[in-house]
């Protein structure tokens, strides 16, 4: 017994540099949920590679276009540069089966080429199999160099994502692979991400346990390869899977389809999700998943019903994980429980809403239109001005939303209760005034405690007054 109160007062008791410590490390293990790192299909810098053909080192194929060279990098002093650009070529590399994630890919080109179809691209497939291609080429049509991808559904067709890459500078592109859906998203530098784009739909993702090899290729183009993959990079994430998003629900008896991921179990406790309104930012009510998947990452059916959406409109979908901590502050306990719970942000990462069509359910209030107003209303005038238009609707969305927020309130009253309520509180004063009557019968009708009743309300009015003064300048 003494050993845990020793271990009681030395944790609770302890300086606050050590308890400050302490949380610091809490804090760090548990925001290593929301965004962690795990080993990728590929992390190559090249720098533990001798300078020369690159087939053979590490884990890559055949292919003497591909060389070492010690001259140009992005980062270290090494990188790999394709040495026939008069060629299509390519060389491939075997990784691992972690493909869930964000990888980057380094480039530079100077854009020197010969032909008119050049590419400078990377590629992920399993097997023999390429399941994506993406890059830069070479656009004969705009003579500029474009950042694309192959969409998954015609092979090998080229969508165009942003125009114009700079040339002779490097660039990184960062492709997320999200393995459970069967697909990626790439972007260029700091740019915007893609839409998610499927993985070649002529395969049978069922063939394939994982993306595991990555291809380098080429198209008779100058180009450099550095820092290929590294680490990828997760987090924790909620999408909507279906219906799609925006879609009109007719009837909240309808389900949804929810995919949460990288939701660590043994630092969260569960998952909360809801619906919230668009225009006033209402909550619907929340579905709370106790128990997460084991692996972190799992799909779940639910009844639209249970969020008890009350009004027709477009609505968000939300979800929050959330953990207990000790709830401690110089040694001492906050709350009586000992602990509190917290919540992450927001994590659905794509926004994800449903517009609800519902006879059953009330409409939101609408303002209503100017120009019929001002047609069945004015008869001086043909038609309004343009700034009544402009003023009209620059104020509806805020009275819109006055109004709507006004209706909700009442819901959230009972009126005959309130009504009830404060009569019973205004019977005191007249049940409070016979009882004072009554005292001043004792003493033959003398107003005894109706003096003493005024003498209060007095000294009340005294000391309030006085209490005000003191807050105005050079009275108090």
């Amino acid at each position: 017994m003494n050993f845990w109160k020793r271990q009681f007062e030395y944790l609770f008791l302890a300086p606050k540099w050590l308890l400050a410590l302490f949380f610091i490390i809490i804090g760090v293990l548990i925001g290593s949920l929301v965004s962690g790192t795990q080993a990728g299909i590929l992390n190559d810098n090249f720098e533990a590679y001798s300078t020369g053909v690159l087939t053979g080192q590490g884990a890559w194929g055949t292919d003497p276009d591909f060389v070492v060279v010690d001259t140009f990098s992005h980062t270290g002093s090494k990188s790999v540069y394709i040495v026939n650009k008069d060629e299509i070529s390519s060389i491939y590399s075997l990784g691992s089966e972690k493909t869930t994630g964000i990888q980057t890919w380094y480039f530079n080109t100077d854009g020197t080429h010969t032909g008119t179809s050049c590419k400078v691209s990377f590629g992920v497939g399993s097997g023999a199999d390429n399941l994506s291609n993406f890059g830069i080429y070479y656009n004969t049509g705009t003579t500029k160099w474009d950042l694309y991808y192959q969409d998954g559904i015609t092979p090998y067709s080229l969508v165009v994502v942003s125009a114009d890459v700079s040339l002779g500078s490097w660039h990184s592109i960062q492709a997320e692979f999200d393995e459970p859906n069967w697909r990626y998203r790439i972007k260029l530098d700091n740019d915007d991400w893609t839409g998610w784009i499927s993985f070649f739909d002529y395969y049978n993702p069922a063939l394939y346990d994982y993306v595991n090899k990555v291809w380098l290729g080429n198209q008779r183009t100058k180009a450099w390869y550095d820092d290929l993959g590294g680490e990828i990079e997760t987090y924790a994430y909620i999408e909507g899977l279906s219906p799609a998003s925006g879609t009109s629900i007719l009837d909240t008896d309808s389900t949804i389809t929810i995919g949460y991921y990288f939701i660590d179990p043994d630092i969260y406790d569960g998952i909360l999700f809801n619906f919230r309104q668009d225009r006033t930012g209402i909550i619907g009510d929340s579905y709370n998943l106790e128990e997460i998947d084991g692996s972190g990452s799992d799909t779940l059916e639910l009844p639209l019903s249970i969020f008890n959406i009350d009004q027709n409109g477009k609505w968000y979908l939300e979800g929050l994980a959330y953990y207990s901590h000790l709830d401690i502050e110089g040694g001492m306990f906050l709350t009586t429980r000992g602990y509190i719970e917290e919540f992450t942000e927001n994590l659905v990462i794509d926004d994800y809403y449903l517009l609800f069509n519902d006879d059953e359910l009330p409409e939101f209030y609408t303002f209503t239109d100017a120009d019929d107003w001002y047609s069945a209303n004015i008869v001086r005038f043909d038609s309004p001005t343009d700034f009544f238009i402009a003023f009209v609707g620059l104020m509806t969305p805020i009275f819109e939303n006055i109004a709507d927020f006004g209706i909700r309130i009442q819901e959230m009253f009972d009126t005959t209760q309130s009504y009830d309520r404060g009569f019973a509180l205004g019977e005191i004063f007249p049940i409070a005034r016979g009882y004072i009557e009554k005292i001043d019968m004792f003493f033959g009708g003398f107003p005894l405690a109706t003096f003493f009743m005024y003498i209060i309300l007095v000294m009340i009015s005294i000391f309030v007054i006085r209490l005000v003064m003191k807050f105005i300048p050079f009275f108090g």
